[in-house]
């Protein structure tokens, strides 16, 4: 499991990922040069593998990012950032995506945390 960004706040708004990685070692790798070349602050991302149950649609890592709110969720990380940073992230996006090691997104969707014991 690793983390980016505010592990310390509290994101009550998240999105999920549910993927079928081909290669982990080499989307850990992708996916952390990305994260750590765009340092978050105002969210956490949480990522990991599934270690138990299987399906026939064969999913075996997730990713969440956590938001403050309803607002910053649906808008996104690019919803914060300026149009350079904008061309940026996604220039480095792409680099991900090229060097990721081969994932198919499962199903995706948004939670919000009711509460916390």
């Amino acid at each position: 499991k690793k983390s980016y960004g505010d592990t310390e706040g509290d994101y009550p708004v998240q999105r999920y990922f549910i993927l079928d990685v081909e290669n982990a070692s080499a989307f850990e790798a992708a996916y952390t040069k990305f994260q750590n070349a765009h340092p978050l602050n105002t969210r956490v991302v949480l990522m990991g593998n599934i270690t138990s149950g299987i399906s026939p649609e064969g999913e075996n890592h997730w990713v969440l990012s956590g938001y403050a709110d309803f607002k910053a969720a649906m808008g996104g990380t690019d919803a914060m950032l300026t149009a350079a940073q904008r061309k940026a992230r996604d220039a480095a996006w792409k680099n991900f995506e090229e060097n990721n090691g081969g994932v198919r997104m499962i199903r995706s969707g948004t939670r919000f945390r009711m509460g916390k014991w």
